[in-house]
């Protein structure tokens, strides 16, 4: 009965698990989905829109109507008794102005909608520098499993001609040296993987515990890309862009109503008065008023020049910020491509000849026929261009992320970037 009650209890917890352990499995595309729904910094972005968007709907709607009630002892009815009066009133104000104080609270929720869309963008790149340390970490991490390996055959063939009276210890003490700090290189590579799994962990507003496993690889550059496709896309595309033109819109809104406020208001008034006791018998009236800006050279003509001033300010804002995120642009495409030029001549060139160095001063020194201060100059060569390699992956891939936000959205490369 407790075999089949355990075997019951484990058929029935195993989806669960397995379920659990795959829920954990991250890519980079899960990963920024993660932040996406649950970084603060783009939840309160998020929140300040929908702010925006809610104040949209207050200016679609009349100031609030003023009912009164009189009772009058002082000027009682004609039957002696208090005069009751009952009156409503409704300020209207002038058609257009309406119109725009809707239209500029539009234009403003437009320009937190972009800063939402700019604070994702932004957090999308934190991401993705994240998740390039942490790839960088462990390819660093394997590129050290290979220099240990090259330094051990130097120790083992340092230590051989040591024992056989061929090499000096010497040789053999500076070898083994070689091996020890490539363990204290793989140590702080460690560390500098733990560092970024843990900036990681906070842009998804998780703890590195929960974060689990994660699928660290590096996609290859995929698309062509010309200066005059990432201004266009720029000018088309960067959150910032549009939320500075939302706001020169803003302003020249704002400058159109401040001239409105030239125009009359209009007040409707309705009154009614009782008589005999009874207010259906009673007398009534109606009003119609207008405001009059009688005093516009101290109140609306230093409004209207106010206006006229912030509006000037959010083209001159508009134009510098164009300026800015061009150069950005600019300098975001010069990085990547040379970012991807060093990692081919790495990749083509410097490390392949470099290993080749290494294998050849290893067969010329064991043989006798080379020394050991070049097998060891280029092994150490070889370390440090392999160190080189993996940070220039790096500042391709962070380049890649920095020109993914400068241009307002992905970029699906095909190809090399020309």
């Amino acid at each position: 009965m407790r075999v089949t009650v355990l075997l019951l209890f484990m058929l029935l917890i195993a989806p669960t698990v397995m379920f659990a352990q795959e829920g954990k499995h991250m890519g980079l595309h899960e990963l920024i989905q993660q932040a996406l729904s649950q970084n603060p910094q783009i939840l309160a972005a998020s929140a300040r829109y929908e702010a925006a968007r809610a104040r949209v709907a207050f200016f679609r709607n009349l100031p609030d109507p003023m009912v009164e009630y009189g009772y009058d002892k002082i000027f009682p009815s004609s039957n002696g008794k208090p005069m009751k009066t009952l009156s409503v009133s409704q300020e209207i104000p002038f058609p257009t102005k309406l119109f725009l104080k809707r239209k500029a609270a539009r234009q403003e929720m437009d320009s937190f909608a972009q800063e939402y869309k700019e604070t994702q963008q932004r957090v999308i790149k934190e991401v993705k520098e994240a998740y390039a340390s942490m790839f960088v970490a462990n390819r660093k991490l394997a590129l050290t499993k290979d220099s240990l390996d090259l330094a051990s055959q130097m120790s083992k063939a340092a230590e051989t001609k040591y024992s056989s009276g061929r090499g000096s210890q010497v040789d053999s003490l500076r070898a083994g040296a070689e091996q020890d700090k490539v363990m204290v290189a793989q140590k702080q590579f460690e560390q500098d993987r733990i560092i970024a799994q843990s900036l990681l962990a906070s842009l998804l507003n998780m703890t590195p515990k929960d974060l689990g496993d994660i699928d660290i690889r590096m996609d290859s550059i995929q698309e062509d890309a010309s200066e005059e496709n990432i201004i266009e896309r720029i000018k088309q595309d960067r959150p910032e862009l549009k939320s500075f033109r939302n706001m020169m819109d803003r302003a020249k809104t704002e400058y159109s109503l401040s001239k409105q406020e030239l125009l009359p208001d209009i007040r409707l008034e309705y009154k009614h008065e009782e008589q005999g006791g009874n207010f259906s018998k009673g007398q009534w009236m109606g009003a119609v008023g207008l405001t009059i800006p009688l005093w516009f050279w101290g109140k609306q003509g230093p409004e209207i020049a106010e206006a006229r001033a912030g509006f000037k300010a959010a083209q001159a804002d508009l134009q510098a910020e164009e300026n800015t995120v061009i150069f950005e642009g600019r300098s975001a495409l010069a990085k990547v491509k040379a970012s991807g030029d060093i990692v081919r001549l790495y990749e083509d060139g410097i490390l392949p000849r470099i290993k080749s160095a290494v294998t050849t001063a290893r067969v010329a020194y064991e043989s006798g026929t080379g020394e050991f201060s070049e097998y060891i100059g280029a092994f150490r060569a070889y370390r440090d261009y392999q160190m080189e390699y993996a940070d220039a992956l790096a500042t391709l891939a962070v380049s890649k992320a920095d020109l993914e936000r400068v241009v307002g959205g992905d970029m699906d490369y095909e190809g090399e970037i020309k």
